[in-house]
């Protein structure tokens, strides 16, 4: 037991300090990282110290914010602790032991870890849409109605679809309430992002496929995540 409790503290120890280079080297503020992965500026002062234990979600957010892959901070985490004998998870000259290869492509922890990285992806996309069509009221007073006003607001620069490798345009959805549709299960292809316009160009709501064919889930259990905007408002993720 003291052992795990020991291998647990050095790979968060190692992997903080790995998260905290990446965000020196991106010339980014705590406070930024904080902002950006919606997480107190503390928290972050804490990960970097090794002094939390990060949940998978919390660690897809945070690489966002950083701007790099999931898997980035864990390889420099590990490599760092090879060096320092503080981890056998590399074999000769720094590849992959086989046992370490059959964990990475095997395990439950790949799955899980490959289903959020596809799922980030489709929140980015969502994030992209949501930019073009804010672009878009700018200049019309009013974000687009219909599929023709929301492949001019994206240029027919199309996301692409992480769990396809195509580039989509948008489905135009039939959402008219932001508060019910955040609430109700929905269904959504993988990787498919929805477009719904409301009260005449007023308002919209974007939403994404998750890996499960249903909407993306949000932060809070049982809620659909959505972007929003309101001509009246600031925007924000639900």
């Amino acid at each position: 037991m003291q052992k795990s409790r020991h291998h647990r503290s050095s790979l968060l120890t190692y992997l903080g300090a790995a998260i905290r280079d990446r965000r020196v080297e991106q010339s980014l503020t705590q406070g930024e990282v904080a902002t950006a992965a919606k997480l107190h500026r503390t928290y972050i002062t804490d990960i970097e110290a090794g002094h939390r234990n990060l949940s998978i979600l919390t660690y897809g957010r945070l690489t966002e914010a950083l701007h790099c892959s999931l898997s980035l901070p864990i390889i420099d985490a590990e490599r760092c602790m090879k060096r320092e004998g503080a981890s056998s998870i590399y074999g000769i000259n720094g590849a992959l032991s086989k046992n370490s290869q059959s964990l990475h492509t095997n395990s439950n922890f790949y799955s899980t870890l490959r289903t959020e990285s596809l799922e980030l992806f489709v929140r980015a996309n969502m994030s992209r849409v949501q930019f073009a069509v804010e672009l878009y009221a700018r200049y019309h007073n009013a974000y687009p109605k219909d599929q023709g006003e929301l492949e001019e607001s994206l240029s027919g620069q199309f996301p692409v679809n992480p769990f396809t490798g195509c580039a989509e345009c948008p489905t135009i959805g039939t959402a008219i309430d932001e508060e019910f549709s955040t609430r109700t299960t929905y269904l959504l292809p993988p990787g498919q992002i929805e477009y719904s316009p409301m009260n005449k160009g007023a308002n919209y709501i974007v939403r994404g496929g998750g890996a499960s064919g249903k909407a993306l889930t949000g932060l809070s259990p049982g809620r659909t995540y959505v972007l929003s905007g309101n001509l009246r408002s600031t925007n924000q993720p639900f």
